[in-house]
């Protein structure tokens, strides 16, 4: 059964901290402040990092440029947009302040506290609210994925949501398995590089993740072969995933290829896609595009999956062969977003 738990005072915005400063970390916090919502607000960062180092960190990066807003440091406390954010090194979650500074719900993106006993401790501290940045690993959360699970459960205690190849997919199978049915369906995703793996090859690590990430085609496992079968009805059994990171700073392609249970053509499966996009329930989730578009092109697109329509093949009216692009960081990140804004609605409510 789920814990209850109460949330901040109503009509407040929900306060929000993040822990691990990572790049989903970093991408929801930036995502926070851009989006200036009335619902919620980003109040701590905890992270290995100094303020110093915090502070660049939510100022500068690679991928997405400079923020728009000035970030300035005052001892541990970073000022930015009117919001203040203190900052945090503390290594074990049970030891954070989250009660004295009134934190509502914890962004767990460490990587690290990824079973559910580990990510709870973030309660014990005083949070009233975690939600994991991952798939949690031996255990079951609640997941209300956006365009296959409604939030219904807004009091959840420990909450995840998925991972950014299932956020991208998982709608695109639910909306197939609705309107022609799936026998079977495999997913490879062509992945760039992630925080998990290294500039140059080391002694020690991940198995193959231990060999430069500049210079390699390297085979990974993807935490959607589980979460998948999972949340989408109908896959247990019926789904298989893997996947390989290949030199490029950002943005995913996977490539699904689907057994449908009614015969269709490319043009009635694409129909399906820009309906989709359209519609109450996916409009922002899922996009299209028929553009000659390259994974660059797809940097920063907020929604969770854009169907590339010049990929799509069909062979012998029941497989279907699809592209799906998705920001690996941002999409993902702006569905939390979207997650802790229905989280704060309620509240608010």
């Amino acid at each position: 059964m789920a814990t209850k738990v109460h949330k901040g005072k109503r009509g407040k915005p929900l306060r929000i901290a993040v822990n691990g400063f990572g790049r989903i970390g970093r991408a929801v916090a930036r995502g926070i402040i851009e989006r200036k919502s009335a619902l919620i607000s980003l109040a701590a960062i905890n992270d290995h990092g100094s303020p110093e180092e915090l502070r660049d960190a939510l100022e500068f990066d690679s991928n997405y440029g400079r923020l728009g807003s000035p970030v300035v440091r005052k001892g541990s406390v970073l000022h930015v947009d009117g919001t203040k954010v203190q900052t945090f090194l503390e290594d074990d979650p049970s030891k954070l302040p989250w009660k004295k500074h009134a934190i509502d719900i914890v962004i767990e993106s460490t990587g690290k506290f990824t079973r559910r006993q580990d990510a709870l401790q973030h309660i014990k501290a005083g949070a009233k609210q975690v939600i994991l940045s991952t798939y949690p690993h031996g255990s079951h959360a609640y997941c209300p994925l956006a365009g296959v699970a409604p939030l219904d459960k807004p009091d959840t205690t420990f909450i995840t949501h998925a991972s950014c190849t299932t956020t991208a997919v998982a709608p695109v199978l639910n909306l197939i398995r609705k309107r022609v049915g799936i026998q079977a369906a495999s997913l490879f995703g062509v992945q760039s590089v992630t925080h998990s793996q290294t500039v140059v090859d080391k002694t020690r690590g991940q198995g193959r993740r231990r060999r430069s990430a500049l210079q390699n085609i390297i085979p990974v496992e993807v935490d959607a072969r589980h979460s998948i079968p999972a949340l989408v009805p109908g896959m247990n059994g019926r789904f298989i995933a893997s996947a390989a990171r290949v030199p490029s700073p950002i943005v995913h392609l996977a490539i699904l290829n689907v057994v449908v249970k009614k015969k269709i053509t490319v043009e009635k499966i694409n129909q399906l896609f820009t309906e989709a996009e359209k519609s109450v329930a996916l409009k922002g989730i899922l996009a299209t595009t028929d553009d000659p578009v390259v994974s660059q092109d797809l940097k920063q697109h907020p929604a969770s999956g854009i169907i590339d329509l010049n990929m799509t093949q069909v062979a012998a009216g029941i497989l279907v062969q699809l592209g799906v692009w998705y920001d690996n960081e941002w999409a993902f990140s702006q569905r939390l977003i979207d997650l802790l804004e229905k989280i704060g609605s309620k509240n608010a409510s």
